[in-house]
């Protein structure tokens, strides 16, 4: 972790917002982290009031997440129109890479997290299907983070959202689009 005195910056500018995104991101993996440690709490032997306080606290630890994840993949993390000055063109490809490296890591934590939740919390497999949505917008160009390393290409994120699709199907009828209008 940086210093906190560094959340300070103000000059430059450039070096104030990626420490910021930087902040961002720390958080974001944190909570993403937390989902995972408040998952494992689970206990077969739990009493009805300790299951139920077990799953408020895991939805709303997944929902956090979720809405975090979605923040600082609708931001332009990372990049910004400084950075593709030509004398900056290196930092650039560098603050590319590391968006290559961790955004597709966020997309499929997340989406992994939305999907195996859905048996206790069943609107999170239609939240990890909108996530798609996100994905292919061409404003946020998430797509062109996927690159061509194993684990990060976008066919395997396109096999875990066909995987949902047929989670969604499991629960009756032949309408894959159901489970986004339930």
């Amino acid at each position: 972790m940086l210093p906190p005195d560094l959340g300070t910056l103000r000059d430059p500018e450039e070096e104030a917002t990626e420490y910021m995104h930087y902040r961002q991101f720390f958080g974001v993996w944190d909570a993403l982290a937390r989902v995972v440690e408040c998952e494992a709490l689970e206990q077969p032997q739990m009493n009805k009031e300790t299951r139920a306080a077990w799953l408020d606290d895991y939805k709303t630890l997944i929902e956090q997440a979720r809405e975090q994840v979605v923040k600082l993949l609708t931001t332009d993390w990372l990049v910004s129109d400084a950075e593709t000055r030509p004398s900056n063109a290196k930092r650039h490809r560098d603050l590319v890479r590391i968006r290559q490296i961790y955004i597709p890591e966020l997309i499929l934590r997340l989406h992994t997290i939305l999907v195996a939740s859905r048996g206790r919390v069943p609107e999170n497999l239609k939240h990890a299907l909108s996530l798609v949505n996100v994905v292919a917008d061409s404003r946020y160009r998430l797509y062109d983070d996927f690159s061509a390393q194993a684990g990060r290409r976008l066919g395997d994120y396109l096999g875990a959202v066909r995987q949902a699709v047929l989670a969604g199907l499991e629960g009756g009828g032949s309408d894959p689009f159901r489970i986004l209008t339930v």
